[in-house]
């Protein structure tokens, strides 16, 4: 048996001296172990390649207010994520500002930082703080500026698009039309348009007119009056190597009091779409999760918040895994979605992958169609009892696209004719380009309802992640990516599972846990008593007579 003394030496010295090894050796050697999902915290391959192929000077200017970092955490980690930027390369210059100096403070002005005003409260008052966190990158003649800057899981992916522009000189350009006539461009997709020109330069379409030359992507939102015309165009791009992203429906909700839906009529689209091997439904598709939305009080009352089906929300665990749009995101609301889904076999060289499906607990709703709110919950009763499925509702095709025959119709003449019905899409014997397009269900998903959602930044993300895929920009896809996981736990897509998980976990906690506690009470108290039981027979032993004559 060890004596006390050794434990005395083990307490009182090595572990001192372990201690005082250890913080030598730190000091000595430095390091980071990134431990986050998607290592945002660590260069990724696409930065460093290009921070590798540099051949002139990339000045890096960030100017901090010291009084934010009192604040948050986030001025330190930009920081270091800036300084281990500049470290790979000898040409990346870096200065970390402050921006409470007044001369500093006034060059962020004048390069078009934005400050933010912090609310300083201390026990008696409260005053307004006005704060910098912006970064200025300088290379030759170019610069560009990230006017305020608090997010370090996206600044990576906000450098490096941002490299790219001063380096090539060239933005991706983005002709954005608008397929219904109810919503103009400007004023109903603000959030949108906002959040595209942050990356691309976007041109504004109107219909009727020609798609720029200079176009790379088109967007078009909405399709309820698309004209011949600029289907045959959309036709002609994609067959021509472009990229399209529509957000389409089969089902129109008018925007009144009563939210009246009707089916849309067979158009131009539908031929197209045929061609490609895509049926969009004229039915409007519902979930179990869903969102909750306001509903104003009856004659002025209170405001309410009713659960509303038909706008849903999708998350990582409905998307096609491995696709980069669908790994770039953390997901997408919808509103009054159709269904999208595969017409029989994807025609040759087309590529079909459904991107987005609902739960296992989709459902959809034919006509007539009950799509008012106050109309209460009841009235998906019939709908709920019904067995649900997956269905499709966001599509992606990939590949070469069949060259567009104009079909030389127009808004308002009769697509089931016969000149309508024999034209559209014919396959030329020569190669098309490869094309990519996008196909998301819900005419108003990224009008600036998506400020109802249940978190907008999630539909304008798609939105950017759409123009990367769509102009092919793989690099800055994956590091988009890098910052959109969906880390929540909320939800299982089957109430089958759904409903076992919460017995396991009542089972777990009203029987198992409870045992287990009383089990290890009773071995205890077991153990205890033969512990007892064996120290009164030692003290029994050696107090006997025959042991002590022994």
């Amino acid at each position: 048996m060890q004596s006390p003394a050794r434990y005395r030496l083990v307490y009182f010295v090595l572990v001192p001296l372990a201690f005082v090894v250890a913080g030598v050796l730190g000091s000595q050697v430095s390091g980071r172990i990134d431990l986050t999902t998607g290592q945002l915290y660590t260069i990724s391959p696409p930065a460093r390649e290009r921070l590798e192929q540099l051949e002139n000077p990339v000045r890096i200017r960030y100017f901090l207010s010291p009084r934010l970092e009192s604040y948050s955490g986030e001025p330190e980690r930009i920081r270091e994520y800036l300084e281990e930027f500049a470290a790979i390369s000898p040409l990346v210059e870096l200065q970390v500002l402050d921006a409470s100096d007044p001369e500093h403070r006034e060059t962020a002005l004048d390069l078009g930082l934005l400050p933010q005003q912090l609310t300083d409260r201390d026990r008696d008052s409260q005053s307004l703080v006005t704060v910098f966190s912006g970064v200025v990158l300088g290379y030759g003649d170019s610069q560009t500026v990230l006017p305020f800057v608090l997010d370090s899981e996206e600044l990576e992916y906000e450098l490096v698009s941002a490299w790219d522009e001063m380096i090539t000189e060239r933005a991706f350009e983005i002709a954005v039309m608008s397929g219904n006539q109810e919503l103009e461009l400007r004023s109903a997709y603000q959030n949108a348009l906002l959040r595209l020109s942050e990356r691309f330069a976007v041109r504004l379409v109107e219909q009727g007119d020609q798609i720029p030359a200079s176009a790379d992507m088109l967007f078009v939102f909405g399709n309820k009056d698309l004209s011949g015309t600029t289907v045959a165009q959309i036709g002609e791009f994609l067959a021509a190597g472009g990229g399209v992203m529509l957000s389409i429906e089969g089902v129109h909700v008018q925007l009144d009091d009563e939210l009246t839906a009707r089916e849309l009529p067979p158009s131009d689209l539908d031929l197209l779409l045929e061609q490609y091997g895509v049926r969009v439904s004229r039915e409007l598709v519902l979930d179990r999760f869903h969102m909750i939305v306001p509903l104003a009080g009856a004659g002025g009352g209170p405001e309410s918040f009713v659960r509303y089906p038909h706008w849903i929300t999708l998350m990582s665990r409905n998307a096609a895994p491995g696709h980069p749009v669908s790994e770039a995101v953390a997901g997408i609301d919808l509103f009054w979605p159709s269904r999208i889904e595969p017409l029989g076999e994807s025609p040759p060289g087309l590529q079909l992958t459904q991107l987005y499906t609902t739960s296992y607990e989709g459902r959809v709703m034919d006509s007539p169609f009950a799509t008012n709110p106050a109309l209460g919950e009841d009235v998906y009763d019939r709908i709920w009892r019904e067995g649900g499925d997956r269905i499709g509702v966001v599509m992606a095709l990939s590949g070469s696209f069949p060259f567009y025959a104009d079909a030389g119709s127009d808004a308002g003449e009769d697509v089931g004719s016969d000149a309508g019905a024999h034209a559209g899409t014919q396959r030329s014997d020569e190669m098309a380009d490869d094309g990519r397009l996008l196909l998301v269900g819900g005419g108003y998903t990224f009008s600036d309802f998506l400020e109802l959602g249940e978190d907008p930044m999630r539909n304008l993300r798609f939105l950017t992640a759409a123009g990367h895929w769509l102009a092919g920009d793989e690099d800055l896809l994956a590091l988009l990516g890098r910052t959109s996981q969906d880390l929540r736990l909320n939800g299982l897509s089957s109430s089958n599972l759904r409903a076992a998980v919460v017995r396991f976990a009542q089972w777990v906690n009203i029987v198992v846990i409870p045992a287990f506690v009383l089990l290890f009470g009773a071995m205890r108290i077991i153990r205890r008593r033969r512990i007892k039981s064996a120290a009164y027979v030692d003290s029994t032993e050696a107090s006997s007579p025959a042991t002590k004559r022994r």
